[in-house]
């Protein structure tokens, strides 16, 4: 009944079920490659005979989770890994498309959001079978972020429906991490920020299964203040009986006040701190201002970028390609307004970099000068995408360019439709946003489809 309520289902350990699947019932190539459910068969995975372009599943032997909007459309999934000893990472989501940008969305919140409205309060958890039990359970004010990193998109959504947020991470470092990753969005989001702390080893789902809903509710309920949470968190890590120890705690508690723009808060924080190691709050006060003068990096500063990935598009694809073996092509594209044409096309970033790098197009030696300029994971990208099989046709290159307004235009629509949905939405911003898709609509009636 469970995995009948929220879709859950099974990818079986095969290479290209689904993919035969959904080629069977007429799915064109590129739909299965722009939705993220097939991938182009990349050579080190020596799964396939070198110089193809077969696809395969990208989820394999997982548990499959549906990620919806706020409507309750599914736009993309999430994998959990069966075999704890298999390669790859414990989850997979679909790659981030027109209709999925995984910071724009919390899991569950389709489900959610009523009792999220009528609580004031949203539980934050970490994983999807977290919030699936606790939902089953009856506790069903809780989402979960889509992966490690809480965004201000996030914070915002929660916003519109809450006046609290309580953290609810495992008790590991990772937990601890995720939860100093979330507060600084939430608070400048204006929401209060609370801690629920797990008993060590164990996660909102097994609490549940080994002690019962009330037992989780109890720990809801006895959430601690963020600040209060940090200051016996750091109490207990650091040794407050030495010099050393006492300023590694003023300077852990201050960075993070350093964030508070409610001076009353910031001033009942540093009454606090300075209380639990003696220090004066004029000194605490000064610290605060040599923070904000040079500030430490927070503990919520963003991780940094996702290793790039070829594009899934194939036009754009085959621009990069053009881009970077042939001159003229490269010129062609080098004489137009690139930079505006690229603004907000999908997976155009990678095609923008080669644009920007001096190099002569077909020239290997200028091409590995190029190489060695340019970060290893990048470096890793570019090199994939020049072994990649199948010719270019440098004659396409217009065609392809032309094309682009079509996929910028079929991009925006989403959000803009997304944004409409929005509860409280002026009247005036509503009428703006319609004749905004109005015009993208009538943009993409005009621009001709490429031709496959």
């Amino acid at each position: 009944e469970v995995a009948r309520a929220w879709k859950i289902g099974y990818a079986p350990d095969t290479w290209t079920a689904l993919t035969e699947w959904a080629a069977g019932r007429g799915f064109a190539r590129e739909e299965l490659l722009r939705s993220g459910l097939s991938k182009i068969r990349e050579p080190e995975e020596g799964a396939a005979p070198s110089g193809t372009e077969r696809m395969f599943d990208r989820f394999r032997d997982r548990v499959m989770f549906p990620i919806c909007n706020d409507l309750g459309e599914v736009v993309a999934f999430s994998g959990r890994v069966l075999n704890p000893e298999a390669p790859g990472g414990k989850y997979v989501n679909s790659p981030e498309s027109p209709i999925f940008v995984k910071g724009n969305l919390l899991f569950g919140f389709h489900r959610s959001k009523r009792p999220i409205l009528d609580a004031r309060q949203a539980i934050l958890c970490e994983g999807q079978l977290d919030l699936i039990i606790a939902f089953e359970a009856g506790i069903t004010n809780m989402v979960a972020p889509q992966g490690t990193a809480f965004t201000p998109r996030q914070a915002q959504i929660l916003r519109r429906h809450a006046d609290e947020v309580v953290l609810c991470f495992d008790a590991d470092t990772a937990g601890r991490k995720a939860a100093e990753r979330a507060f600084a969005p939430l608070l400048e989001a204006g929401l209060i920020v609370r801690v629920a702390e797990m008993p060590a080893g164990e996660d909102p789902d097994s609490l549940i299964r080994s002690r019962g809903p009330e037992a989780f509710r109890s720990l809801i309920g006895a959430a601690k203040d963020y600040f209060d949470f940090l200051i016996d968190r750091y109490s207990q890590e650091l040794d407050l009986s030495s010099h050393s120890g006492r300023v590694r705690f003023a300077e852990a508690i201050a960075a993070a006040v350093a964030q508070v723009g409610n001076p009353v808060l910031r001033s009942s924080v540093a009454s606090k701190a300075g209380a639990r190691i003696g220090l004066p709050l004029d000194q605490f006060r000064e610290l605060l201002r040599r923070q904000k003068a040079a500030p430490a990096r927070p503990p919520s500063e963003p991780e940094p970028p996702p290793r790039p990935q070829p594009p899934s598009d194939p036009l754009v694809r085959e621009l990069c390609l053009l881009a970077l073996q042939d001159p003229g092509a490269r010129a062609w594209m080098l004489a137009r307004p690139w930079r505006d044409e690229l603004a907000g096309v999908p997976e155009t970033d990678l095609l923008a970099r080669i644009l920007e790098a001096e190099f002569t197009a077909g020239d290997p030696a200028s091409f590995t000068a190029f190489l060695a300029q340019v970060d290893p994971a990048t470096e890793s990208v570019i090199t994939a995408l020049q072994a990649s099989p199948g010719p270019v046709n440098p004659s396409s290159c217009a065609d392809h360019w032309h094309a682009l307004p079509r996929r910028r235009a079929a991009a925006a629509l989403p959000a803009l439709e997304a944004r409409l949905q929005a509860p409280d939405l002026p009247i005036e911003e509503a009428l703006a946003i319609q004749q905004q898709i109005l015009d993208l609509r009538k943009t993409l009636a005009n621009i001709p489809r490429p031709v496959s």
